[in-house]
């Protein structure tokens, strides 16, 4: 076997400063490698074909080589152009995949791209073993720097992201792709940690009875004949479903004897069995050194019908995460903009998987979510317009990771409910100087005895005032706001955050 790093590294790629650096790959058997960084070197020998060494924490740079040897060998890559700054992994489906080139702000921006210290890494949307050989994956698995070129083929929510964090530290920020669309949580995670976590064995259950049925000879001829492999077949299609068009989708083969398409099956080669693209896809970028991870996901889960747990599937994951990196990395996640529904995608339960994601920061250390509740598309589960997200996720960043302790970064959050004589008053958190909004709150609800009953909100400092007529006699009333599939919330902060949605109580 010739020497080869993972695939994760090459020229062009942003190595993480002030932390161990972790680099690892294959080779002969018995082999010694030597990796340099500059001035710095580190060796191993190999054990049954596979090597790694951690090199020494570095400052950061703009350029250095690297390089890799091996004694049995006398092979030597070399890359170049490697910078050392600020690394984050961006994970999820479709709408962390969802490329620049969809975003509405691309045709005014990609032909100014020129900020080489900014790069993006895509891992290649693989299954099983020898998937990545069977082509198809010219596009991935390489390093691309912040120029007109390359610059449609960013992540939109990991370039917004990354553009802040440059602007706040001025050093190289690499984002490491790590996504696949229309995938569940449960796909990336590992098996011990699923099976380790009773509230999943839904999903457990779900791929045990769909493996049971299956007819594996169908199923392997499903899997060869996937057009979803091909862009010549599907990336038309593709790019008009992000593009928020009504594509035509090709028509099914009414030949009795050809395979079924392969999202019919649920196989050990589908994106949505337990732990595949934990195993395929993760694995093969961990442990590299990162900062952190930015996550844009759930879609999926509440599609399957798991958003009442999805709390415990994503807590599941990070654990999972954290346990494969060996640290406990700093966790930022989107909420789910509002979407009502289109065609095969129809929201079902966005408020409840809305409350999961919210749910978990309060559970798990260092774990926030970004509010995107003003930047939704009735019928499009791919908004457009991703600067809100990326540009959220790094103000959190910028507050929780890097110390900018003078900036609200979170949206205001309801903290407590009481009666008022005959009113309702709502105390929210992270209002920023007091919240904001033009004449009575919008999506607001209030339901007595179960019953709702029409009431307004207004927006005062911190509070809001919640009046009805039907409070007068009633000992409880729950609040509701912006608990919808689809919605378009009036309420902010004094930065211009918006609220997340909540449900409160209010007793006598």
């Amino acid at each position: 076997m010739k020497l080869k790093p993972a695939i994760v590294f090459g020229e062009n790629m942003v190595l993480q400063r002030n932390k161990p650096i972790v680099i690892w790959g294959e080779c002969a058997g018995g082999d010694f490698i030597t990796v340099t960084l500059g001035s710095a070197s580190a060796s191993c020998e190999s054990s049954r074909g596979k090597w790694r060494v951690t090199l020494p924490p570095q400052d950061a740079c703009e350029v250095v080589e690297l390089s890799i040897s091996s004694a049995s060998t006398g092979e030597r890559i070399i890359f170049s152009n490697v910078a050392i700054g600020e690394v984050w992994l961006a994970g999820g489906q479709s709408n962390m995949e969802f490329l620049y080139k969809y975003d509405v702000e691309a045709a005014d921006i990609i032909p100014t791209a020129n900020d080489p210290m900014l790069r993006f890494f895509d891992m290649p949307e693989v299954t099983y073993p020898g998937h990545y050989d069977l082509g198809y994956f010219e596009h991935y698995g390489f390093w691309r720097e912040w120029r007109p070129e390359d610059a449609p083929w960013f992540s939109a929510v990991g370039y917004y992201f990354a553009r802040k964090l440059r602007e706040k530290l001025g050093v190289p920020v690499g984002i490491l792709g790590c996504n696949y669309g229309g995938t569940v949580s449960s796909a990336w995670t590992d098996l011990e940690t699923l099976k380790a976590t009773p509230e999943l064995s839904p999903v457990l259950e779900a791929y045990e009875k769909g493996f049971a049925e299956l007819d594996m000879k169908e199923y392997e001829r499903a899997v060869e004949a996937n057009t979803l492999r091909d862009p010549e077949i599907m990336q038309p299609m593709l790019d008009k479903l992000m593009m928020g068009e009504k594509p035509e989708f090709p028509p099914m083969n009414r030949d009795k004897n050809a395979p079924k398409p392969i999202f019919a099956y649920m196989g050990p080669k589908s994106q949505n069995s337990p732990a595949v693209l934990y195993e395929n896809m993760l694995k093969a970028v961990m442990p590299y050194t990162i900062r952190g991870f930015i996550w844009y996901q759930g879609e999926s889960d509440e599609d399957h019908g798991w958003a009442s747990f999805y709390d415990k599937s994503i807590s599941a994951m990070i654990g999972s995460w954290r346990k494969g990196w060996g640290e406990e990395l700093p966790f930022l996640q989107v909420m789910l903009a509002p979407f009502d529904g289109w065609g095969m995608a129809k929201a079902k339960e966005y408020p409840l998987l809305r409350k999961m994601q919210h749910k978990v920061c309060g559970e798990l250390p260092q774990v926030y979510c970004a509010c995107i509740m003003d930047a939704g598309d009735a019928e499009n589960i791919h908004p457009r317009r991703k600067r809100p997200a990326g540009e959220r996720l790094a103000l959190i960043a910028k507050k929780y990771v890097y110390g900018e302790t003078d900036i609200e970064a979170l949206s205001p959050d309801a903290e407590s409910a009481a009666f008022d004589g005959g009113k309702v008053v709502i105390t929210m958190k992270n209002t920023a100087g007091g919240l904001v909004a033009d004449g009575p709150v919008k999506t607001l609800r209030a339901f007595v005895d179960g019953n709702e009953v029409e009431a307004t909100g207004i927006a005062q400092g911190d509070k809001i005032i919640v009046e009805s007529s039907a409070f007068a006699s009633a000992s409880e009333v729950e609040i509701r706001f912006a608990e919808e599939n689809y919605c378009e919330p009036n309420l902010t902060g004094g930065t211009g955050l918006p609220a997340y949605p909540f449900t409160i109580t209010a007793k006598k």
